[in-house]
């Protein structure tokens, strides 16, 4: 879901050989995405060439536009840029959007509960007041909004790079 480079999506694929992705986003980004995808296939990676065929660009507005149905949808880098009151509508709207046993998958740059730390991300925090709308938002508060969405969270939480995480939530 605003795939932006698609660059998430292409990696899945390469390990995920039986799967598809649908990379969903406005118009002009996906034609960034579509230029990225030409260079990933054609960068010699082993099945790399093979990721095109499973590849579908939907142009779209998240916010208003019917999202595609999937199995798992990757909100990565997105809900910080966003007030609270549309993270609660993105998460309900991610929700619908998924089949049953489908999963919702957030990458971001998590505060702690108690919105204090850590120091790296209530920076980026401050620094998103001046660009966007949002803020960085606890797994906590996440969480929340996945439940309100009739989805369930784990309490798994995965850290990869650069001060962000992962995080995930069912539906049933």
């Amino acid at each position: 879901m605003a795939g932006g480079t698609g660059y998430f999506s292409y990696e899945w694929l390469l390990v995920n050989p039986q799967a598809t992705a649908t990379v969903f986003d406005r118009p002009a980004v996906l034609a960034v995405a579509a230029e990225l995808l030409d260079e990933f296939c054609q960068s010699g990676r082993a099945g790399a060439a093979g990721v095109r065929a499973r590849v579908r660009f939907q142009p779209g507005d998240m916010l208003t536009d019917p999202l595609p149905q999937t199995d798992i949808l990757l909100a990565a880098s997105l809900f910080h840029d966003w007030p609270t009151d549309t993270c609660q509508q993105l998460a309900h709207r991610f929700a619908a959007a998924l089949r049953p046993e489908g999963e919702l998958w957030i990458h971001d740059a998590f505060l702690n509960d108690e919105l204090d730390g850590p120091l790296a991300v209530t920076d980026y925090s401050a620094q998103l007041f001046w660009v966007t709308k949002g803020r960085a938002y606890s797994r906590r508060e996440y969480r929340g909004w996945l439940r309100e969405a009739g989805l369930h969270p784990s309490m798994e939480s995965f850290t990869t790079q650069m001060d962000y995480g992962l995080i995930w939530a069912k539906k049933s």
